[in-house]
Order: structure tokens, then C-alpha cells, then sequence
């Protein structure tokens, strides 16, 4: 099995549910707000819940309650043998942080458009064949990370085109088949991972994503660089760790702000990597 590198690490810590000073819990909603571990609990004091950690609780029978809890700003649900979200979660309107983890989620209901507010939404180890299309309405939404979903194919569609202030999108360990061409359409991107997707070939319109700093492609099938990934001049750290590339075009020296190039794990001689490292002396160039 490839090892990946240290991005991943870093991107796997990050959608932990540590209690540390990275937690959501600490990071979004009101500071001195309890968190409540037991969905059962949180039913109990309706009007004070603003975070709720549900892990391990069959919610399949009981998650439509989860309306009557109008405050809930964040919300971790790990386990609960959800499949489909009920229409009644549409009622947080006030929702900011939604993660859902070991659940085999299919479907989205159209009731989301009602979560304006939300900025962070994980997804790990669902069953989604496709992103919904109700997702363009989420104006707000910074950040979406998906991880380990189970489908044989998985579209992430053009609703995420539309999403304005989208600026990071992780997709680790799902079967996409290709280059959502719908990624290079989120012109506010500046960080764009995805790892280990089956990923054959990088969209010869990455160029479009003019304020983009960071893209991690590792664990795919990669060959080629296109040239339009050069064109991306704000770029700071490239990884194309476990790939297929055999050359790499001199022209990626015109990447000047570049200060990480992770190469490893690639069929490219010592010699050109020799002339990459003299071509560009800003850069932290990996082998």
C-alpha cells in the first residue's frame, strides 16, 4: 500500500473531532456552549443546544427530532446507521459545522437549501453517488471534504460550480473516474485535494483557477502535466506523489511563488530532477 504524504496526514487530523484547540467545537459557535454528547440529552434542554457530538447512537428512528433543536450551529453524527437525512433537518437554519462520518448516507434532503449558513461540511465513509444538486444554494459554504465514500462511481455534479465562496475541496479514497471538470469552474479555490481517486488525467482547464495555492493529486494514475497548470501563479505547494509521471516540462519554473514540489513516488529520472532543483532554488523540491 502507498504511503501518502504528510498533506494527508495533516488533512486526516484535521477532520478528527479532536478536543483541542483545532476542534470545531472550540473554533465555531458560542465559546461557553456545552456540548452535548447524547442526542437523548440534547432533547432534554432543546433551546440551549448549539454543539452536539452524537457517536455510536442509533439515530435512524429518531433523527427527524433533531428539528426541535432550532440553535444547533454544529453537529457531529458518527454511527448512527443513518442512510437518508430527513426533510426536518432542514430546519437548522442556524447550522455552521456538519459533519457526518460512518454513516452510509445516500441522499440529501432538498431541504437543505435552508442551511445558509453553513461554511464546513464533511462527508466520511458515506454511500453518495453524486453531490445534490440543492448544494449551489449554500452560499456560504467555505470548505466540503469527502472521504472513503463506498460508491463504484462518484459525481461530484455542477452544483458545486455555483457555490460562491467555496475555497477548499478535498476528495480522499473515492472513485471519481476523472477530473471533476466542475472543480475548475470554483474560481475561488485555493486549495483543491484529491488522493487516491483514480484520477488518470489533471483538466486542461486547471488553469482557470487563477487563486489557487495549493493542490494535492496524489495516488492516482497521473502521466502528464498539462501545460495550463502553469498559468497558476499563485501557486505555493504541488504534490503529485504516486503518480505515472515520467517528465516533468521545464515550464513549471514559471511557477515562481512555488515552495513545494513533492515528486516522490514518480518514474522521473535523478537528472531532471537535478535540473528542476537548479531551475527553481525557491522551491522544496521532493524525490
Amino acid at each position: 500500500m502507498k504511503t501518502f504524504s504528510l498533506f494527508l496526514f495533516v488533512f486526516l487530523c484535521k477532520c478528527s473531532v479532536a478536543q483541542d484547540a483545532e476542534s470545531p467545537f472550540n473554533k465555531y459557535g458560542p465559546l461557553q456552549a456545552k456540548t452535548f454528547s447524547s442526542f437523548e440529552e440534547a432533547m432534554k434542554s432543546k433551546d440551549d443546544v448549539y454543539k452536539l457530538q452524537s457517536e455510536n447512537e442509533d439515530l435512524s428512528k429518531d433523527i427527524q427530532k433533531i428539528k426541535r433543536l432550532p440553535h444547533l450551529q454544529i453537529a457531529v453524527l458518527r454511527n448512527n446507521r443513518l442512510s437518508t437525512l430527513p426533510t426536518e433537518m432542514g430546519a437548522l437554519s442556524e447550522l455552521v459545522y456538519l459533519q457526518i462520518a460512518q454513516n452510509p448516507l445516500q441522499h440529501f434532503p432538498t431541504s437543505m437549501v435552508n442551511w445558509q449558513l453553513l461554511e464546513v461540511l464533511l462527508l466520511q465513509q458515506s454511500a453518495l453517488d453524486s453531490l445534490p444538486s440543492e448544494m449551489a444554494t449554500l452560499l456560504n459554504l467555505q470548505t466540503l471534504q469527502i472521504h472513503s465514500n463506498s460508491t463504484d462511481t462518484f459525481r461530484v455534479g455542477a452544483a458545486i460550480s455555483k457555490i460562491p465562496k467555496l475555497r477548499s475541496i478535498t476528495i480522499y479514497n473515492s472513485n471519481l473516474h476523472g477530473f471533476p471538470r466542475s472543480i475548475t469552474k470554483c474560481l475561488q479555490l485555493k486549495e483543491v485535494t484529491l488522493v487516491a481517486c483514480k484520477i488518470k488525467k489533471i483538466s486542461t482547464q486547471i488553469g482557470n483557477l487563477q487563486n489557487l495555492q495549493t493542490l494535492i493529486l496524489e495516488g492516482n494514475t497521473i502521466e502528464t502535466i498539462p501545460t495550463s497548470l502553469f498559468d497558476l501563479v499563485q501557486m505555493k505547494s504541488l504534490s503529485l506523489k504516486d503518480n505515472n509521471i515520467k517528465i516533468v516540462p521545464e515550464e513549471i519554473a514559471l511557477l515562481k511563488k512555488l515552495e513545494l514540489l513533492d515528486l516522490r513516488g514518480n518514474p522521473i529520472s535523478s537528472t531532471d530532477i537535478d535540473l528542476l532543483r537548479a531551475l527553481m532554488p525557491q522551491c522544496k523540491i521532493m524525490f
